[in-house]
């Protein structure tokens, strides 16, 4: 009998939600590490290692026992029976490019992010969970930083489709929206390669945060807005009508950037008639905004999916 099938039969439904989540998020887990290893086989080929990041030392423990069935050896950076002196000189052999004990080394966040330094013989890391908070993840992505790193560093983050990753990776995603709107200098000093440009004073609110999502969209590169996200339950937040709608809120970002004054144009009544007007592929324009134009056959429609008690109180 599948345990999920009968727990789902059995579990009170206050409880359900958090047993999907745990069970997405472990499936996950295994799915990752599993092309992961393939990675570091082909890297270990090309006398290469890997750096990997996961959230706990749970999903750490899976990967070295997945590791060692594939005949790779992989250190693990947060292992609690290791002694300083230990871990020291894991880290050292690691870092060292004549030693060829471990394969990839593995850590948390909360460690490996936290001051530590895997530039001397590794070029390549992965993203196999993200952080709670932006500020981690950026840490963990300049921990191959340094200026006796001999290459630049080659990153990899990991997701998978219709999974809890959709949660997990909104989560910084939106701290990242607060911190340039709230906090733009330290925000630049942690995305040092990216210039993010700034969020005119007279744009504020929810328009501020529209505008600050169309930034981490430019950041990450994705295509479309995370913004509809705050409304979604995970489950949703990859569905083909989720990503169109999230290319509405990103063209209506660079709009409101190129157009501060234009805020009052964008409510809770007009937002569903401007997002008609407009169809992937093209820019938001004024007569697009103000009713100029005529709702087009492929016209996007907002607020697909929207949690109980969420989105109408959103633009």
């Amino acid at each position: 009998m599948n345990p999920f099938n009968f727990l789902s039969g059995t579990m009170p439904p206050h409880l359900m939600e958090s047993y999907r989540i745990c069970r997405s998020q472990s499936e996950a887990v295994i799915q990752k590490i599993a092309i992961v290893i393939e990675s570091v086989i082909h890297l270990k080929a090309q006398r290469h290692r890997l750096l990997i990041y996961v959230k706990d030392p749970a999903a750490a423990r899976e990967a070295h026992d997945m590791f060692h069935q594939n005949g790779l050896k992989l250190f693990k950076f947060c292992y609690p029976g290791h002694s300083r002196r230990e871990r020291a000189s894991g880290l050292a052999k690691f870092n060292n490019p004549r030693n060829s004990e471990f394969d990839a080394l593995i850590t948390p966040y909360q460690r490996g992010a936290d001051g530590g330094n895997f530039y001397g013989a590794c070029h390549h890391g992965v993203i196999v969970e993200f952080p709670d908070d932006i500020r981690s993840l950026y840490r963990a992505r300049q921990s191959l930083d340094h200026i006796g790193q001999t290459e630049t560093p080659r990153w990899e983050t990991m997701y998978l489709n219709y999974t809890y990753d959709a949660q997990e990776e909104f989560q910084p995603a939106q701290q990242e929206a607060r911190l340039t709107m709230e906090l733009p200098e330290f925000h630049q000093s942690l995305s040092t390669d990216f210039t993010a440009p700034r969020i005119d004073e007279r744009i504020t609110g929810q328009h501020r945060f529209i505008c600050a999502f169309e930034i981490v969209q430019q950041i990450q590169g994705t295509g479309f807005s995370k913004h509809p996200r705050a409304r979604m339950n995970w489950d949703e937040m990859d569905m083909p009508e989720a990503n169109i709608e999230g290319m509405f809120y990103a063209a209506v970002g660079r709009f409101l950037m190129a157009n501060p004054t234009t805020t009052d144009k964008f409510t809770k009544e007009t937002m569903e008639r401007i997002a008609l007007r407009w169809e992937p592929g093209t820019e938001l324009t004024m007569d697009r905004v103000v009713g100029l134009c005529l709702a087009l056959p492929n016209g996007v429609k907002i607020y697909n999916c929207v949690k109980p008690g969420k989105g109408r109180d959103m633009l």
